[in-house]
């Protein structure tokens, strides 16, 4: 077994001088946190070991298609290993490309096979909370897309006259709901109170000390009596075919 950066790890002879060269290049010369140092062994061991397994001895032998392998290896996983999300994924390929690039810049390579081969992008997020404007937009472009408020009394009850306007506008789309389960009683009566009265600044979250969204209070919606069969039934038995 040969060391590298302080630790073992399987690997022709030139490969493991060239990553103990690089780990000592990032505690020397970079000042990297034992933490990250850690994270950079632990990546490039691995890697390491997957040319290793590709019967690779050399820096000059790997090719970018090797690196793409290794890439490509590490989504999927194997026996040892399980599938990296697109992000952990990600780290270890900037690793493996920060040390290609160090090895050619300080002549242990010839040339550079990472050079071209990116991290892969994570997915995109939806955002946690969507502007009411958007999500007009939205309802207007499909009109059979539909919203509910589960869990978003804390938000809707700041701006409940913009809201109110938007059931109005698509009385068809919107659906009662609630995240609570098992709701109380007490917890329906505070979302009856939300949706059909015109009470003014009334705690969302009663009993909590520090309320789960924000410290502040809500607004009723006072959705028009006409407007109630279709939020609180109607639209959710269209929606499930009922």
């Amino acid at each position: 077994m040969s060391q590298a950066g302080g630790g073992t790890t399987t690997g022709p002879s030139d490969l493991v001088r060239a990553l103990r060269t690089y780990l000592d290049h990032l505690v020397v010369e970079r000042g990297l946190a034992p933490n990250s140092i850690s994270s950079y062994r632990r990546d490039l061991r691995r890697y390491l070991g997957h040319l290793d397994a590709a019967g690779i001895t050399s820096l000059d032998d790997v090719t970018e298609q090797v690196v793409s392998g290794f890439l490509m290896a590490l989504r999927e996983g194997d026996a040892e290993h399980q599938p990296l999300s697109a992000s952990s994924a990600g780290r270890t390929v900037v690793a493996v490309r920060g040390f290609h690039k160090f090895a050619l810049k300080d002549g242990l390579a010839t040339h550079d096979p990472s050079a071209a081969v990116r991290p892969p992008t994570p997915a995109k997020r939806l955002p946690k909370a969507v502007p009411l404007a958007d999500v007009e937009r939205l309802l207007e472009a499909a009109p059979h897309y539909g919203i509910d408020i589960a869990g978003r009394m804390a938000e809707l009850g700041r701006q409940p006259r913009r809201f109110a306007r938007l059931v109005r506008d698509h009385p068809d789309q919107v659906l009662f709901g609630t995240d609570i389960f098992p709701a109380t009683e007490e917890q329906f009566r505070l979302h009856f109170r939300f949706v059909e009265t015109a009470d003014e600044s009334f705690g969302y979250d009663p009993g909590s000390e520090v309320p789960g969204q924000g410290r502040w209070n809500v607004s009723g919606l006072d959705l028009a009596p006409e407007l109630l069969p279709g939020v609180y039934r109607d639209n959710a038995r269209r929606f499930l075919g009922l």
